[in-house]
């Protein structure tokens, strides 16, 4: 997700984001910790395109066929149902990813559409179209069998179902500047996972990538950054750019962070024990498993906790970065 960069709303020239990736990781029936997880490809790959063999968790021979993005807007839906638009012209429409190969051991059912005789096959000339959010949505499959050269891991043959969408609507600034992104998560494989956390990663960038103050606010649900001056804690943050992640639909669990450092506390994450040192981040701990302390730099702080900067920077109550450490990467 959001490689290279990031760009919301779409006439913006700077990007909030330079990188970012869902990361999941947990344990087998066996206590065997598996983890799947993507950086900036400098290590290698744990993600792969296509979905997987409902059989065997491996990839099917199709896989090519699905190393794209799929793009639909409402508009074009709504054309085809007034009967104004033939679909072999907009191929994204045409060759929407709807079912599967079942003759390779790929799922009956894959993309969501609206099945007009509900014969379960799309086939857009019996009226068939693709169900999307939003007024434009992306859609993608992705899977995590074969080797994992990012994290080191173990595979947990997961099959991710991914629908960013947004919404044209430059009346409400809310939803002007947001992307929601939907997840299906399929595990295809033999195994049954406990202590599973899924979790969002993002390299935030607010202009400078070396000035960025990152906090977060467990009754919203949210992570966020905001870019400002370490030497005038007062009266700019209203002034300057802030972005954050809000999980909509479940509870955040930990606000975790890393630098861009060698740090065995909260350096970048190393090929380690089939990807513990990922997976130490997920669930809201350091780098090397150890707890976050509240205060300070969260390495010296004073009691556990699972949320690093959980403060209010704008009061100034609480714990965060502002005042207190200089911003970063």
């Amino acid at each position: 997700m959001f490689w290279p960069q990031y760009f919301v709303p779409k006439a913006q020239s700077a990007s909030p984001i330079f990188a970012g990736s869902i990361w999941i990781g947990g344990y087998d029936q066996n206590n065997l910790l598996h983890t799947t997880a993507m950086t900036y490809r400098q290590n290698g790959v744990d993600f792969w395109a296509g979905p997987l063999d409902t059989a065997n968790a491996n990839f099917t021979t199709n896989s090519s066929n699905y190393n794209k993005v799929w793009s639909i807007r409402s508009s074009t839906v709504d054309s085809f149902n007034q009967g104004l638009l033939m679909p072999s012209t907009i191929s994204d429409f045409a060759t929407w990813p709807a079912n599967g190969d079942q003759s390779v051991g790929e799922a009956k059912k894959l993309a969501p559409y609206f099945d007009a005789n509900n014969d379960g096959v799309y086939n857009y000339l019996n009226g068939d179209y693709p169900q999307i959010r939003g007024n434009q949505s992306l859609y993608s499959i992705f899977s995590d069998s074969s080797s994992h050269s990012e994290t080191g891991g173990r595979a947990m043959g997961i099959e991710i179902h991914s629908m960013p969408y947004a919404f044209n609507c430059i009346q409400d600034s809310a939803f002007w500047n947001t992307i929601f992104i939907h997840y299906d998560i399929i595990n295809r494989s033999s195994n049954n996972y406990d202590s599973v956390f899924v979790t969002q990663w993002n390299d935030y960038e607010l202009g400078n990538y070396g000035d960025d103050f990152i906090a977060c606010d467990t009754t919203l649900e949210m992570g966020y950054l905001f870019n400002g001056n370490n030497n005038d804690p007062g009266g700019y943050l209203n002034k300057l750019p802030a972005f954050g992640t809000v999980l909509l639909n479940k509870s955040i669990s930990s606000f975790s962070s890393y630098n861009n450092s060698g740090s065995l506390f909260n350096g970048n994450p190393s090929q380690t024990n089939n990807g513990m040192e990922y997976y130490n981040y997920m669930r809201g701990k350091w780098r090397n498993g150890s707890s976050i302390m509240y205060g300070g730099n969260g390495i010296t702080g004073t009691q556990p906790t699972t949320f690093l900067f959980s403060g209010d920077p704008v009061a100034g109550t609480g714990w965060n970065m502002l005042g207190n450490l200089p911003p970063g990467d």
